[in-house]
């Protein structure tokens, strides 16, 4: 973990936490406020919050940036009129959103309209 936190700390920008496991939340929390000025926090529970609140933070990037890329796969596939390769990105684009949702880090409704729109869209390339 600790060759992981070296390597790391000479990087700056958002998505130089996806170099790290969940392992190093701390390597996480140092990285993002690096990137973010944040209020110096006056309690122990402040501080608390404020990394788990960088954290999440990561967390929910990450998962919205893999549903943008499933749906940009998806919607190149259907412009190459590509059936196979868009029903294949379909559901790898329809489980992303499920999970997203499960975690909490999506709406219900957002996942569902996106879903019956894009299914929409496949629909009418068969």
């Amino acid at each position: 973990m600790e060759s992981e936190c070296a390597r790391v700390n000479g990087l700056r920008g958002e998505n130089a936490y996806l170099l790290l496991t969940s392992q190093c939340r701390e390597c996480i929390f140092r990285l993002l406020s690096l990137s973010e000025k944040q209020a110096m926090a006056n309690t122990k529970s402040a501080a608390k919050r404020a990394k788990q609140t960088v954290v999440r933070t990561a967390q929910n990037r990450t998962a919205l940036s893999a549903i943008k890329t499933h749906t940009k796969t998806f919607e190149a596939a259907l412009k190459a009129g590509k059936k196979e390769e868009s029903q294949a990105a379909f559901k790898v684009l329809v489980s992303s959103l499920d999970k997203a949702v499960k975690d909490g880090r999506v709406h219900k409704n957002l996942a569902d309209r996106r879903k019956s729109r894009l299914a929409k869209k496949s629909a009418a390339l068969a």
